[in-house]
């Protein structure tokens, strides 16, 4: 039934899918759970991110654009979180960066 909901949205519209699956059969199957979850670990990330752009913004008027491009690479909010936390004892804007780009990297 899930694997079945996810490839049949794009064939499908969502009315029609609906009437085809029934609508209690969509809501007791498992795919509303995998999209919300997937839908708030998106919406946290970015937030962090956000939150950590603009703390750099605040403290150091000079960060380069490289830098919040970094800060976009990393999709992990447990990292994203962990970063905000060191950055808060950094003293420089070379010490900051370099932190964000060494989590940044693969």
């Amino acid at each position: 039934m899930t694997i079945l909901s996810v490839f049949a949205e794009r064939l499908v519209d969502p009315e029609v899918l609906v009437a085809l699956v029934g609508k209690k059969r969509l809501l007791a199957s498992d795919i509303i759970g995998v999209l919300v979850e997937e839908e708030i670990v998106e919406t946290v990330t970015l937030s962090r991110r956000g939150v950590i752009a603009d703390c750099l913004r605040a403290r150091f008027s000079t960060t380069a654009g490289v830098t919040f491009q970094a800060l976009d690479c990393i999709d992990n909010g447990d990292v994203l979180r962990a970063l905000f936390q060191r950055l808060l004892h950094v003293a420089t804007e070379a010490e900051a960066v370099a932190m964000i780009t060494a989590v940044a990297q693969p």
